[in-house]
């Protein structure tokens, strides 16, 4: 009898969540988490490193289908630390980090904290690496550019944030002038708007 029981509070824990409408993890989902598990333990393997950054999203769909869209928030919602691993993969990989941020903002707005911890790593990695952010944002086509530059513009208080002047002002003294002006002219924007 203590076996059928056992038995049964196994599968009732084992599968939960469908009980409770919350669906299982996507294939993708489970990539991006074993991905990160591996880094985590292992933080400094070159090769976890670059299966972490093969299985992040890159693309806007796939982002918000692993870190938002989910019903009831079943797949990896909010995100945090896993948007956090990839900072911390900047300091090594910062054109990879840069081009998967880059990816998935470039037709994004800020709907979500997930969102919003992306333009932090973006901003990030950026004023330790202007140059690369530069190269990399140069490869965008230039709609795609300037709606980056709107993104990352696109929080409250923009005017009063430090690290966003300080990227632009590296990007100007990188060379990147025309990305700076994009980004001074999308906080502009951003200013003028009612709901800032």
């Amino acid at each position: 009898m203590k076996h059928w029981v056992f038995a049964l509070l196994s599968l009732v824990f084992i599968n939960w969540k469908p009980a409770f409408g919350i669906p299982p993890l996507s294939t993708e989902s489970r990539l991006v988490r074993a991905a990160y598990k591996a880094l985590k333990a292992n933080p400094a393997a070159a090769g976890a490193q670059l299966a972490y950054l093969s299985a992040f999203p890159k693309s806007r769909d796939k982002f918000l289908r692993i870190f938002m869209d989910a019903p009831r928030y079943g797949q990896l919602y909010d995100g945090h630390a896993y948007i956090e691993a990839l900072r911390s993969l900047g300091t090594r990989h910062p054109s990879k980090v840069l081009a998967i941020c880059f990816g998935v903002e470039r037709t994004m707005s800020r709907t979500s904290d997930a969102v919003a911890y992306l333009a932090d790593v973006t901003v990030s990695v950026g004023i330790t690496h202007p140059r690369i952010f530069a190269e990399e944002a140069r490869r965008l086509a230039r709609t795609e550019q300037v709606a980056l530059c709107r993104f990352l513009a696109d929080e409250e208080d923009i005017e009063h944030d430090p690290e966003y002047e300080q990227l632009r002002e590296l990007l100007g003294k990188a060379g990147a002038t025309g990305l700076s002006k994009e980004l001074q002219r999308a906080k502009k924007r951003r200013i003028m708007q009612l709901n800032h």
